[in-house]
């Protein structure tokens, strides 16, 4: 529980220093390129487009609301891959920093988990703007996404915190991490549903991925005018909880070693 309030205080101590790096990373993104942050979007729908000929054109799959389905589920899933990705070397990348000036070593990943949250609610804007189009209801449901939004930040920031780590004391881990990362969301129902897999120990194993409770629960809202999975959703906040106190007593305990590593 100590790292808890210690964390806390740190946010409220470094909160201005916080705003000021994420206001300046998406301002850099947004300044000094074509597309700027905009690459963000158009990553998942080039993906969507792909998966919709492979899936709709090619095999003759999917419904009118697959777009919606698969985009769902790419936006989520580039929220997650793009915060792990940039934490991986959030503590490395700001060695000559660290070298002059003391910063709890948290907040480094936790200024890209906000940055790339910002990100993500630009891309609901683009799902709404795409359930317009293939007519997908909006009911009351959607505001249920925020109890999803909330755990999914929890688990993002907690596995973040274990990256950053890990990416101090191996350069490589980023691209490994990355191979690691495509793996993951295939064998997650990104393209598909838990319910399509016909193999029933399959079935219940993939419930212990923690992207399926959130794929899952992100569509029920979004497109099928249901509740999110609230018992899978209880489960993985004890779990992301549990893995956001160890990362953060990792970074806590190791902070003093970074600076002769990185």
């Amino acid at each position: 529980m100590k790292y808890f309030i210690q964390m806390y205080k740190d946010i409220q101590k470094y909160s201005d220093y916080i705003l000021y790096s994420a206001k300046s990373t998406l301002r850099l993104q947004f300044s000094g390129k074509y597309f700027g942050a905009l690459w963000w979007l158009l990553d998942p729908i080039l993906l969507m487009i792909t998966y919709i000929f492979m899936v709709q054109v090619i095999f003759q799959r999917g419904g009118n609301d697959y777009p919606v389905f698969i985009f769902t589920a790419l936006i989520s899933w580039k929220w997650v891959s793009a915060t792990f990705m940039t934490s991986a070397n959030a503590i490395r990348n700001q060695a000559y920093i660290l070298n002059t000036v003391y910063i709890p070593k948290h907040i480094l990943p936790l200024i890209w988990n906000i940055v790339e949250f910002i990100h993500f609610q630009f891309g609901l804007i683009t799902l709404f703007i795409l359930m317009l189009i293939t007519h997908v209801k909006f009911t009351w449901h959607i505001f249920e996404s925020i109890p999803i939004m909330i755990v999914n930040f929890i688990f993002i920031l907690g596995v973040s915190f274990l990256f950053a780590h890990i990416g101090v004391y191996f350069q490589d881990f980023k691209n490994i991490l990355s191979f690691l990362l495509r793996l993951w969301f295939y064998i997650s129902p990104g393209i598909y549903a838990a319910n399509d897999i016909p193999a029933p120990l399959i079935k219940k194993v993939i419930w212990f991925n923690p992207m399926t409770t959130f794929f899952e629960s992100y569509r029920n809202v979004f497109i099928y005018g249901t509740s999110p999975l609230y018992k899978h959703l209880g489960i993985w906040t004890i779990a992301s909880v549990i893995i956001l106190y160890w990362g953060l007593s990792t970074l806590y305990k190791s902070d003093k070693n970074y600076i002769k590593v990185a």
